[in-house]
């Protein structure tokens, strides 16, 4: 073995102060015969093996230990799942450490819809929604919809104020409403306007489905209807577009009753539109009513909010427009749809 680039004065002089390793009163005939000149060559290369061996000791060492420690706190990290649910956070924490941990998708807004051919009300969730009230390009006020549940009877109110100059507009609108084999049957709906200066607008109906005939009075009118099929109210037929929506269905009509009449609500899909509103970028599908009177109302409804409406708009022929643009939205954490 030749041996390069090494001071060969310095292992000289260590050489000369070593004992030879020949010295031996056993024979040497099975031995290699040492001399300085062996020794020259011999002991650079022995000694570059030993600080070698000894090099790659320490970065073992040094490796082993830092894997052990990856290893001991990927396991002692719990899987724990995040969800916003609008009031709060509700952790989740899987009960079994060999479970594989799923991706939770980021759900600050509605729980993602659940498939279920029997039941297709499981996406209904309490929550309130704000709104912002414009018209032609001006904020008027703001508006809210809320939708809680009690025993089995689910409440969707909304709550609106404007005001403009001196004028004050004040409306609430309120659906009740079950479910009875998977059919939304409406219970009572009540709607109030109080505009400045004018005596307030009262709306209210009542739907008995046992007996099959609906009840109601607005101003000095009053009247009773037979309940020969499923009817809806102004409000509730929304609800059920939303699961219609969720059930892939691709026509949209429903018979709705009204200051005392029975219509037929048609909506047509016109465009799919990315909406900008403070909680960011939401999609909104366009659909529209046409009313008979030559009033447009329409509504955006998002695919990733579970079909939430985040755009609802009056346009009027004699009236200025009036949109409801969704500003936030907080979900309850109760999931009892029904």
């Amino acid at each position: 073995m030749k041996i390069k680039n090494w001071n060969k004065r310095l292992f000289s002089r260590l050489i000369e102060k070593m004992p030879f390793p020949h010295k031996s009163t056993q024979p040497t005939s099975h031995f290699w015969s040492f001399n300085k000149t062996n020794l020259r060559t011999i002991y650079p290369g022995f000694l570059s093996g030993i600080l070698l061996l000894i090099i790659s000791n320490n970065l073992y060492a040094e490796q082993f230990p830092q894997s052990t420690t990856n290893k001991q706190a990927s396991q002692a990290e719990s899987p724990v799942q995040e969800i916003v649910k609008g009031t709060g956070t509700v952790t989740q924490t899987e009960e079994k450490k060999q479970q594989p941990q799923q991706n939770t998708p980021n759900t600050a807004i509605e729980p993602q819809k659940q498939h279920n051919q029997d039941k297709l009300w499981l996406f209904l969730h309490s929550y309130e929604a704000k709104y912002i009230v414009q018209s032609e390009g001006n904020m008027l006020g703001h508006a809210t919809r809320k939708l809680t549940k009690k025993d089995d009877r689910w409440t969707l109110a909304t709550y609106a104020k404007i005001n403009k100059y001196f004028l004050s507009v004040k409306n609430t609108e309120t659906t009740e409403f079950h479910f009875k084999e998977n059919n939304l049957l409406t219970d009572r709906f009540y709607s109030k306007t109080k505009i400045t200066f004018k005596k307030a607008r009262v709306m209210e109906q009542n739907f008995d489905w046992k007996n099959k005939l609906e009840t109601g009075k607005r101003r000095d009118k009053s009247w009773s209807l037979p309940l020969e099929k499923q009817v809806f109210d102004r409000v509730s037929h929304i609800v059920q577009m939303r699961a219609d929506l969720l059930a892939g269905k691709k026509s949209f009509d429903y018979d709705v009753s009204y200051k005392g009449k029975f219509h037929v609500y048609s909506y047509n899909e016109e465009i799919e539109e990315i909406l900008q509103t403070k909680m960011g970028p939401l999609t909104g599908i366009k659909f529209v009513r046409q009313k008979s009177n030559g009033d447009v109302f329409a509504l955006w409804l998002c695919p990733e909010l579970n079909y939430l409406p985040i755009k609802i708009a009056q346009y009027e022929q004699d009236k200025a427009d009036v949109t409801l643009l969704l500003e936030s939205v907080k979900y309850q954490a109760d999931y009892n749809a029904i």
